[in-house]
């Protein structure tokens, strides 16, 4: 693909992750968003695609919550504390709200072999973005 095509895409994947079509939230294109990044030269969007694919993530699995306080949702991690910053807040627009509580339950082995897919495909992405970048 050349650059051009490579704009192309992001302005696709930024498109569909706009979208709200499914019960869960949107999020699964960033790895692919963050590839276009990296192949089109920007690579501070990739890695901040990369961050937010990983956060985003993190929410699925269980590894930050999502909490509502006076000012609406946030994430805190594990030990309670708050997770704050631009990307951050950008990941709990899109990963919090009352709707998506039960999303984030390990209800069944096929939830968590789903959880495991999307890993697999942010690390493949992540480390062929690493690999190019560090030669």
């Amino acid at each position: 693909m050349q650059k051009n095509e490579y704009e192309e895409a992001i302005k696709s994947f930024e498109a569909a992750l706009a979208l709200h079509l499914f019960e869960t939230p949107n999020f699964e294109l960033f790895p692919q968003l963050a590839w276009a990044y990296f192949k089109a030269g920007d690579l501070k969007k990739a890695e901040d695609s990369l961050v937010k694919a990983e956060l985003s993530l993190s929410v699925f699995a269980g590894i930050f919550k999502c909490e509502e306080g006076e000012g609406g949702f946030y994430l805190r991690d594990k030990n309670g504390a708050r997770r704050t910053g631009t990307i951050s807040d950008e990941v709990t627009a899109i990963m919090c709200g009352a709707a998506y509580d039960y999303i984030y339950e390990h209800r069944s082995l096929e939830r968590v072999l789903l959880e495991a897919e999307i890993v697999k495909r942010y690390f493949d992405v992540k480390q062929r973005i690493e690999g190019i970048d560090s030669k």
